[in-house]
């Protein structure tokens, strides 16, 4: 049967030619972005986002070790899908270290090698801060993880596409993707496993034995490809002066919102941070009102993922030990695409809600 798209095919077909066309171009995707993090395309499992990838690190790698656990350490300010999974295998019966934060949110080499037991399996921290934006020190603890023999998984979503990561200059053993973080389709994402390290998880979806028997499912090709062609622009965008003028941006955007409404303080470390991520604490003004109020301007207060609840940051919250500072904290992302009018346009109206938020506050002191 003739179709007028060839890649619609299931990329699992290879006996005709529909599912060649599809496997070529889950092929080209898969060495589009081994191009981008420097692996070889058989590390690159596909997965559909950094959540289903950090679940499939950890509790992959604890439920092929159920006979013998271990221990795993984490931070406390990783992502829900990596501290719930770490809560999980904690119940089955492995230890777990979370690691406390600092004032300045960045976790540490050696607040690691201080965490370290005899029976450490894994060491989960993330690349980059979803919400302070915050870069840990990946490449020291890499190292010494690689010295001590124990496993590494980086979640690594909000850092690839926006800052130079390469699993060939950093030895980590599992790095989780995912795609709209970098401008591509949502639902979909990778887990690079190192090969020395594939044999050591345990798939958690069964079936067709897809993805080298890591993630059994048809591959969606729409989709896959989609993540391919963001990885090629997010080369393109790494390699000329595109983190510079967004990280220009973020700049101005602080200095304005300090100008206008005086006391502004930055939340997290000042030179260790993505360059387009801006959260700020904005004191004495309620930010998820702020939010409510000022719909012109799309920011958060949290995570996305967190967004259906009223609770303040937990990661805010961590580093500062103040639940009022996480409730009056916002994050603001600075994208390619951004001009200096929209950064103008936003300290405008953010500022003019936030001053008429403080004023209510007032009337009630």
């Amino acid at each position: 049967m003739r179709h007028l798209d060839a890649e619609f095919g299931n990329p699992g077909s290879r006996t005709h030619s529909l599912g060649r066309a599809a496997a070529e171009a889950v092929d080209k995707a898969r060495e589009q972005l081994s191009g981008l993090i420097q692996c070889a395309p058989e590390e690159l499992i596909f997965t559909s986002g950094a959540t289903e990838s950090n679940n499939l690190a950890i509790r992959g790698l604890g439920e092929a070790n159920s006979c013998s656990q271990g221990h795993i350490i984490t931070s406390v300010t990783e992502h829900k899908s990596v501290l719930d999974p770490v809560h999980d295998l904690f119940r089955h019966g492995w230890s777990a270290t979370v690691l406390p934060s600092s004032h300045s949110g960045r976790i540490t080499s050696a607040q690691v090698e201080h965490a370290i037991q005899r029976d450490t399996r894994l060491v989960s921290i993330m690349w980059a801060n979803n919400e302070t934006g915050v870069i840990n020190d990946i490449e020291s603890i890499s190292s010494l993880c690689q010295e001590r023999g124990v496993i590494l998984h980086v979640d690594a979503a909000q850092a690839v596409g926006k800052l130079p990561v390469s699993v060939a200059q950093i030895p980590v053993d599992m790095l989780s993707i995912s795609a709209h973080k970098m401008y591509g389709p949502k639902g979909v994402g990778a887990l690079f496993v190192r090969k020395s390290v594939q044999r050591q998880l345990r798939p958690l979806l069964h079936g067709g034995g897809q993805e080298r028997g890591l993630r059994s499912g048809t591959v969606p090709v729409h989709q896959v490809v989609g993540l391919g062609t963001a990885a090629d622009l997010a080369r393109t965008y790494l390699k000329g002066d595109g983190p510079d003028r967004v990280r220009a941006l973020r700049d101005l955007m602080l200095q304005l919102l300090v100008e206008e409404l005086g006391d502004v303080q930055l939340n997290g470390d000042a030179e260790h941070r993505l360059p387009g991520n801006l959260n700020v604490w904005l004191p004495n003004c309620d930010t998820e009102a702020l939010a409510m109020r000022c719909e012109e301007v799309a920011f958060s207060t949290g995570s996305a993922c967190n967004s259906a609840s009223l609770e303040p940051s937990y990661v805010i919250r961590a580093m500062t030990g103040s639940e009022k500072r996480a409730s009056e904290s916002a994050r603001f992302g600075i994208g390619r695409d951004t001009s200096e009018a929209d950064i103008r346009f936003a300290v405008e109206h953010i500022s003019r809600h936030a001053r008429d938020l403080r004023g209510l506050a007032s009337l009630f002191e």
